[in-house]
């Protein structure tokens, strides 16, 4: 909830319109049901090295955001950069190699990219198994056989919640044009989602 708070106040949402509360107030489990889900992601050790490495296709997260807990030692996850270049993301970044626990990775997912216009954007990764990144597991103290774990939570809001345009003047600039039609609704935009991903024609899959 502290990071959809700041999310807020960085769109300087209006206090008149719920202000540092206008994200969160949306993602209350009070309010009802919702897609949030804790998950334990289980990657299982290569015997070999292979061509093509990939334990997690390339894919971006459905909800509002996604909190990713890693374990030292257990690098492979990549994310597209702007350019269309695929970067390791350090299990340890500079700085952090001392601490008691790895830092919690965060990503931006399908949902509130949408709900912004695209200014926060849903980031694209992937899990690489052993040949591709085991210069990276080698320098932080990982063996590239390994099972790999990592547990994350995927934040999402209300199911019945509208994805009305965000009262924030940065947003309301991106999305003039999509105000012209239906609001969908956070299970709608997921269902799309899911329905895109597996092919299943809905036509929630063409609203999002």
């Amino acid at each position: 909830m502290k990071l959809l708070e700041l999310f807020a106040i960085g769109l300087k949402i209006d206090p008149a319109e719920g202000g540092a509360e206008w994200f969160a107030s949306r993602h209350e489990k009070s309010k009802g049901p919702s897609g949030t889900i804790l998950r334990i992601l289980y990657y299982p050790s290569s015997l070999t090295p292979t061509p093509s490495p990939i334990r997690a296709g390339a894919h971006s997260d459905y909800g509002s955001l996604t909190l990713l807990f890693r374990l030292p030692g257990q690098p492979g996850l990549e994310i597209l950069d702007p350019s269309g270049k695929w970067v390791p993301v350090p299990v340890l970044p500079p700085g952090t190699e001392k601490d008691a626990f790895p830092p919690i990775l965060v990503n931006v997912g399908d949902l509130l990219s949408y709900w912004t216009g695209g200014l926060l954007k849903s980031t694209v990764h992937r899990v690489m198994g052993p040949s591709a990144s085991a210069d990276a597991e080698g320098a932080q103290g990982g063996s590239a056989m390994e099972d790999r774990y990592s547990i994350a939570y995927f934040f999402h809001p209300c199911m019945d919640t509208e994805l009305v345009s965000v009262p924030s003047e940065r947003v309301q600039e991106r999305v003039k044009e999509r105000e012209q039609g239906r609001v969908v609704t956070a299970i709608e935009h997921l269902n799309g989602r899911l329905a895109a991903t597996y092919g299943w024609g809905t036509e929630e899959a063409a609203a999002v």
